[in-house]
């Protein structure tokens, strides 16, 4: 039997392969981008053998969507772009964009505000759908560092930041389309 080789950038329905992660008996296995609602998943993907039995087929499509829907989890959401939040605070209403940017397990970007102004975000990190990072600002001419933690979904990251021993702020930041 011939296996499909698919090369990256290869384009299935909805995913685009952006590599191969082993061969073996049971065929290829790639890793891809899933694209949804103007928004990618990471997804890993299998090429089918040319000839195979309709029933072995079956047994290897279920066992891959098993493996997919576990996969999915440990592999790290894409945070990257830009993210809008409007929320109270003690100090009052509060407007946010982020823009943020992910490579690997790295976070890098910046937030700006209406009461903060211009920030640079430090020691960020993307572990599955939680993203963590620090907001290092300046208010009424003091400096000021907010701890943030977030959960990715879908389009919408739940943020919980603390800053000293200040009860936690909440609130939902949004993907910009």
């Amino acid at each position: 039997m011939t296996t499909m080789a698919l090369a990256v950038g290869t384009r299935l329905g909805v995913y685009e392969i952006t590599g191969q992660i082993g061969a073996g008996g049971m065929g290829e296995v790639y890793r891809a981008n899933e694209w949804l609602r103007g928004g990618i998943v990471r997804r890993i993907v299998n090429a089918h053998r040319k000839g195979e039995k309709p029933m072995v087929k079956l047994i290897r499509t279920v066992v891959l969507v098993a493996f997919c829907a576990v996969a999915s989890v440990a592999l790290a959401a894409d945070a990257s772009g830009t993210w809008t939040a409007s929320f109270e605070t003690q100090v009052g209403a509060q407007t946010y964009t982020y823009e943020l940017k992910v490579e690997g397990t790295v976070l890098t970007g910046t937030a700006k505000s209406n009461l903060i102004g211009d920030s640079v975000l430090a020691d960020g990190k993307v572990d599955g759908n939680t993203i963590t990072f620090v907001e290092n600002g300046n208010y009424q001419g003091m400096p000021i560092s907010f701890n943030y933690v977030g959960e990715l979904v879908g389009d919408e990251i739940h943020f919980k930041r603390v800053i000293m021993d200040f009860p936690p702020e909440e609130f939902v930041a949004k993907r910009s389309q």
